[in-house]
């Protein structure tokens, strides 16, 4: 049962316009928040990729109104421009001064960390309770840069609430940034979005899938560097899903090791649940994450992973158990583990059902309670009365 709260909240969420993890955690709590008879105020510089409500709790501010026509949807921007920082501050103050909000929550730390704090400074008193979720590059990449990782501390330690989506993030984030480990909560699905189906059509050839924006970090040459070397072993496809500028590079591989007939292109995908349903094993390369949200996707839906044993990929699939986790770069034990499980029927059925019960662990009912709570006890923690009132 969902926790009841004796004071709605009024929340404020913002997050990138991309199709990113971060953008897609940051659409569905406002979402679920909403379900709970929230009122939440969602805010980004376009409409994101997939974005769609018609709960009247959800309101939606985009201050512009098109794509730029040089930025791709997977692509993060994290430069804005003086002009575009302050209409998105222009429209947080409007909404924060008319309606008033008790929480701000920012999913990425760039560049929203440093213009909440600037709006913090020039509303003082007024300003919302301000937390911040790190969720991945925003880390991993800026943090590893000394000057930037310097401002971001600084800003970061003017928010009253950091969080972050595994342990192995927080770890990172307190290492490099040199800063107190934000809480951990961890990412969530709808599961009723996300389950099982039958497939489709029978098959001779199992199939495997990759979904990503293909970003460097997700290390998508190596993911057709062990797809070929399983080919070697077994018959089987490839179905990629997402698209960004690292797909057109590797096209040209396709072609030359002859596996064009072997790959199926489904570009970008508001609804990857239904395709995802269709495959028999999630294979991930990335050189970091901080928690692989399309792993959870995948397992939801009854699909075991093979992924590289990085960032917080532990604490959400389960090696030997739910799939395979394999050292990066260690390709010849990747497709020994891959062959081996798509190889024995037996021991697919047995992961494929650890999956789904891993999977629940994650599901929004038992998460989105952690961010009521959290921004119960911040705002209204000299309400005692107010806060939290088990269901």
């Amino acid at each position: 049962m969902a926790p009841y709260f004796a004071r709605k909240l009024r929340v404020g969420m913002i997050c990138h316009s991309s199709c990113g993890g971060s953008s897609k955690v940051a659409f569905e709590l406002a979402r679920q928040l909403a379900r709970r008879d929230h009122q939440v105020h969602f805010f980004s510089q376009y409409q994101p990729f997939g974005f769609t409500s018609d709960n009247p709790n959800l309101m939606t501010h985009f201050f512009q109104a098109k794509w730029q026509p040089d930025l791709h949807p997977s692509q993060l921007k994290t430069e804005w421009n003086n002009a575009e920082q302050e209409q998105f501050l222009r429209c947080l103050t409007e909404v924060i001064e008319r309606d008033g909000l008790d929480i701000l929550h920012f999913h990425y730390a760039i560049p929203f960390a440093f213009l909440v704090v600037e709006l913090k400074r020039r509303l003082g008193g007024k300003c919302p309770v301000l937390i911040g979720t790190l969720h991945g590059t925003d880390v991993s990449i800026f943090g590893t840069y000394p000057e930037y990782a310097w401002k971001l501390k600084i800003a970061l330690e003017q928010v009253d609430c950091l969080t972050t989506v595994s342990t192995s993030h927080a770890e990172l984030a307190s290492r490099l940034l040199e800063i107190e480990p934000p809480l951990v909560i961890p990412n969530f699905l709808d599961l009723a979005d996300y389950r099982p189906q039958p497939k489709l059509t029978r098959r001779k050839r199992p199939r495997l899938i990759h979904i990503s924006n293909f970003r460097p970090v997700k290390a998508p040459h190596e993911m057709i560097s062990i797809f070929t070397r399983i080919l070697e072993q077994i018959e089987a496809e490839l179905w990629l899903v997402g698209d960004g500028p690292g797909l057109e590079e590797l096209k040209p591989r396709f072609e030359e090791q002859g596996l064009t007939g072997k790959i199926r292109f489904w570009g970008l995908q508001e609804k990857v649940a239904p395709i995802l349903a269709q495959a028999d094993l999630l294979l991930m390369t990335s050189v970091a994450e901080s928690f692989c949200l399309v792993a959870l996707e995948a397992m939801a839906c009854g699909v075991p992973v093979l992924a590289t044993h990085v960032g917080g990929v532990p604490e959400v699939v389960k090696h030997a158990e739910t799939g395979y986790l394999y050292t990066a770069g260690d390709h010849e034990q990747a497709v020994e583990y891959g062959t081996k499980l798509l190889s024995d029927a037996t021991l697919h059925r047995q992961f494929a059902q650890a999956s789904l019960v891993q999977a629940r662990k994650f599901d929004q009912s038992r998460v989105i309670g952690l961010y009521e709570q959290l921004y119960v006890s911040i705002s209204w923690s000299s309400r005692p009365e107010e806060a939290l009132a088990a269901g």
